[in-house]
């Protein structure tokens, strides 16, 4: 794993996509400022200062596999443990929001990069709320919260980011033999939707129901009318 740091970038996650065969499995690409950062659905992530943390990873493979499915609730999972290491109790929005008592905190997207009808792997993009403050938190529509805030002390970027990287990489092999599957429940242990009615809001559909798992692929699976459903992607509201 390599870092490299960049003081500007109008977006991690659209400079390693467009650079990608430059880097290696697992360089980081980190930027003190975005400018035109982005979260799923390709709206705005906020740039709320140096101190937090807007990265990108560099997954590389051999073609596309079905173990493949699952990695952004895989990556949300690994983050979420690494938020637990300092004190606090995490939950995940599905698929892959972390949030501390309702508070969001950070958010993953992850993008396929596919060259001449071959796919050659993925960019993970995080956002991560690390240091900041209630007024820099007045910029965001949404509830938001940031670790320092949580644990009352301001927290090391690179020290963070080893943490995290180590709990990701650990069990990395595992999640590409296997699959999500071996992770599932785990992450389902976070989730802070399970056995609640949901709205999901997915792009011109809109589904109600109670959230009672995720698939081994990690669809969420919603019940309606006494039937299960595989939701795939959308927007939660309780």
């Amino acid at each position: 794993m390599a870092i490299f740091k960049f003081n500007k970038l109008n977006s991690t996650n659209l400079h390693l996509k467009q650079n990608f065969n430059n880097y290696k499995n697992f360089d980081i690409i980190l930027a003190e400022h975005q400018t035109n950062g982005y979260g799923r659905f390709k709206r705005e992530w906020l740039d709320l200062g140096g101190e937090n943390i807007f990265m990108s990873i560099c997954l590389k493979f051999d073609g596309f596999n079905d173990n493949i499915v699952g990695i952004t609730q895989y990556t949300a999972l690994m983050l979420a443990k690494t938020f637990k290491f300092y004190g606090i109790n995490p939950t995940i929005k599905w698929p892959n929001d972390i949030h501390i008592e309702g508070k969001k905190i950070s958010g993953i997207l992850a993008e396929s990069v596919i060259k001449n009808s071959k796919f050659l792997g993925i960019v993970m993009g995080l956002g991560i709320n690390l240091n900041t403050n209630d007024e820099m938190f007045d910029k965001v529509s949404q509830k938001v919260t940031s670790l320092n805030i949580e644990t009352s002390k301001k927290i090391d970027k690179t020290e963070f980011i080893n943490n995290f990287m180590q709990n990701f990489e650990h069990d990395y092999e595992v999640f590409l033999a296997n699959g999500f599957a071996n992770f599932k429940n785990e992450y389902v242990s976070y989730l802070n939707c399970i056995d609640k009615e949901i709205t999901v809001k997915n792009y011109d559909k809109t589904f109600t129901g109670i959230a009672r798992s995720v698939s081994d692929n990690g669809l969420l699976l919603l019940e309606t009318d006494g039937e299960i459903q595989e939701i795939s992607a959308g927007d939660i509201e309780y």
